[in-house]
């Protein structure tokens, strides 16, 4: 068997003696896209008890927990739902703009929210809903490409980890601990 076959066999078998507590490292590691969601889907509907796992996968997080705690360098950061996580956020979107991170135009930008590099172009978290809204008018104004996201637990996490200290860059795995039995 593969090593995703034998992931799903082993967590069929665990969901099937119906355990009070799931204890999950990394539950859906090495599984294609398709795979994984299917995964998620069979937790969230076949659990009979709660779900403790453990996941570097943010996306993973938010579609399983209802409640996430942050551990950065063996320490516990914080506690929250995924919704009170996003609230952490001043707006609830991100602006991925096709600048270069050196281009000039990022300072007049850079007044609606923090600009990030990101992948060769630049992400602006703005710094409220109506930041968002003259973001984009600016944006549109100069026919600039861009594209706007909601914000996800990943941001966040990278937001959370990045304020505490600067060594934590290499954070630990969320744990996260889906809502059922209380443990």
């Amino acid at each position: 068997l593969s090593g995703g076959y034998q992931r799903r066999v082993l967590l069929a078998m665990a969901l099937a003696a119906a355990p009070r507590l799931l204890v999950l490292d990394e539950p859906t590691t090495a599984l294609d896209p398709a795979i994984r969601r299917q995964t998620w889907h069979v937790l969230a509907t076949k659990r009979r008890g709660a779900i403790l796992l453990t996941t570097h996968d943010m996306a993973e997080a938010e579609a399983l927990a209802h409640r996430v705690a942050v551990l950065a360098n063996g320490r516990l950061l914080a506690v929250a739902t995924p919704e009170e996580w996003r609230n952490r956020l001043p707006a609830r979107e991100r602006v991925h703009v096709d600048l270069d991170p050196q281009d000039p135009r990022l300072a007049e930008l850079a007044v609606h929210g923090t600009v990030e590099p990101y992948a060769g172009k630049v992400v602006i978290y703005p710094s409220s809903p109506e930041s968002t809204r003259r973001l984009v008018d600016t944006l549109l104004g100069q026919g600039i490409s861009f594209t706007v996201q909601a914000t996800t637990l990943e941001d966040v996490y990278l937001r959370l980890v990045a304020s505490r200290e600067p060594s934590t860059a290499h954070a630990g795995p969320a744990v996260v601990q889906h809502a059922g039995s209380q443990v």
